[in-house]
């Protein structure tokens, strides 16, 4: 996945026409000064007499849920942040964004990812090792048929502190508390 914004001039904008660049944040390197350069020669670029101002109207591989909270005037430190993040932990991300839309949760995204699962069952035996590992595998071996996984699961999923969302084949687990 490769983040990248639609930085446009605001001067041009009101003169009716479209005049802006795609940046890619990873060549970049994530770097706010190295993306207001990019703006600069942008603005530059322009045909009006004096294009100063920009406005970020396009977000690549962003979730719509963070485009929304940065919307067209960020910090540009947060939307580099945010890209390399997208970037380096795409799914994860965007399935964390599923599950809340607090941005605040992504900078420490990896306290809050269990794992990811390739199918429902999978997570279900997570969650029973999370409850019950503590357990020697005689005893597991002993109390595992008697134990409702599906019942477990609604538990945890629905009424406990754990998230579990669907994205793109896989199963993200998170915990929140």
């Amino acid at each position: 996945m490769t983040t990248e914004i639609y930085v446009a001039s605001l001067s041009d904008y009101v003169a009716g026409r479209l005049h802006g660049k795609w940046i890619n944040l990873s060549d970049c390197s994530y770097d706010s000064d190295v993306v207001n350069d990019e703006i600069q020669e942008m603005l530059s670029e322009s045909k009006e007499m004096i294009a100063e101002e920009y406005a970020i109207h396009d977000y690549d591989n962003f979730p719509s849920n963070i485009v929304y909270k940065l919307g067209e005037y960020p910090n540009l430190d947060r939307v580099c942040e945010l890209g390399e993040l997208l970037d380096d932990n795409g799914d994860m991300i965007q399935a964390l964004m599923e599950c809340t839309d607090d941005l605040s949760y992504i900078d420490n995204a990896e306290d809050y990812f269990i794992g990811a699962f390739e199918s429902e069952s999978d997570v279900k035996y997570h969650l029973f090792d999370l409850q019950f590992g503590d357990l020697d595998q005689d005893m597991i071996d002993r109390i595992e048929s008697y134990i409702d996984l599906d019942y477990l699961w609604s538990e945890y999923i629905k009424h406990g502190n754990y998230y579990c969302q669907y994205l793109n084949g896989t199963y993200y687990l998170f915990c929140f508390y």
